[in-house]
């Protein structure tokens, strides 16, 4: 359902950025139809907070499973990393910060133990 929603992506780093943006009700693209337009606009209008708080679930298990953030290019984890700890953080909700930043932080440590 959310490929359908959120349209194809080119890694995890770019889906979970843009599962963000839908979780404040922002961003573009996606379904063909105007269901994604609606459910942005209900979910930005604070309609829908159980399913923004369910989108920000999903976020951080994603983060937490540990995936590759690009699955046909492992040279650049460390920059989709970084890029997505920014963007993450800019995007969620206060009482999520710390969850969202320790689970990157997290994948940090273990790219770095790796690199070793």
């Amino acid at each position: 359902m959310l490929v359908d929603l959120l349209g194809h992506q080119p890694n995890l780093a770019a889906a979970l950025g843009t599962l963000s943006d839908l979780a404040r009700g922002d961003g573009e693209g996606g379904a063909a139809d105007s269901s994604l337009v609606k459910l942005r606009s209900l979910i930005g209008g604070g309609a829908l907070p159980m399913t923004a708080a369910t989108l920000w679930d999903r976020i951080l298990r994603e983060l937490n499973r540990g995936r590759p953030l690009s699955r046909t290019d492992q040279k650049q984890e460390w920059n989709l990393l970084m890029k997505l700890h920014d963007r993450l953080l800019a995007a969620c909700p206060a009482e999520r910060k710390s969850a969202v930043d320790g689970a990157i932080r997290d994948r940090m440590r273990r790219l770095r133990d790796a690199a070793g």
